[in-house]
């Protein structure tokens, strides 16, 4: 199966699915202990959706040879990639994701993915700390997707989001932004 028929296949989207799962899940679990999704490590978010997406790679991927690494440099100009899938020994997908951070940060990871060779689809994921009154206009979101070739993978009009603990005295939510990011616009 080739990339284009998996990203018919809903691939993009039954990823996407994990991520806000993940997310979500690993939410309710930290607040056992007071904290919130952003006291996550980036990498650690990075494992746990990796491993969670290697359970479902056939239904994902179509098929089941599999491989997935944390932090793999897949082409020198793009350095070192947070989540890489590689099936059939040359298709992948490839996954950077941040946690919080200030939109120049998401800027360098999308221009970072678009360096990685066209056999690789590619994805940026942002778990973004917002306030209630600002879900619908964050302006990381609004930066992201003014750079060309980004397009948002979500169901609705607008990604997921949830409320969660912080050391903030109010309230903030998590949105759960994720992209796909092409090389050619």
């Amino acid at each position: 199966m080739s990339l284009d028929e998996m990203i018919k296949n809903n691939m993009l989207n039954k990823i996407a699915d994990i991520v806000v799962n993940v997310a979500r899940k690993e939410d309710l679990i930290l607040r056992h202990v007071g904290k919130g999704i952003f006291y996550l490590p980036e990498l650690a978010f990075a494992y746990i959706v990796g491993r969670e997406i290697a359970i479902n790679a056939e239904n994902i991927f179509g098929v089941s040879n599999v491989e997935w690494f944390l932090e793999k440099n897949i082409a020198e100009r793009a350095g070192r990639t947070d989540l890489v899938f590689e099936f059939n020994r040359k298709n992948g997908i490839a996954i950077e994701f941040k946690i919080g951070g200030k939109y120049e940060t998401y800027i360098k990871d999308i221009e970072k993915l678009k360096n990685i060779p066209d056999n690789y689809k590619t994805i940026f994921c942002a778990l973004i700390d917002a306030w209630p009154d600002r879900l619908y206009s964050d302006p990381r979101i609004k930066a992201v997707e003014s750079v060309p070739g980004v397009k948002p993978i979500c169901k609705d009009k607008f990604f997921d989001f949830f409320a969660t603990l912080s050391d903030y005295v109010n309230q903030i939510c998590c949105i759960v932004g994720i992209w796909q990011v092409s090389k050619k616009i």
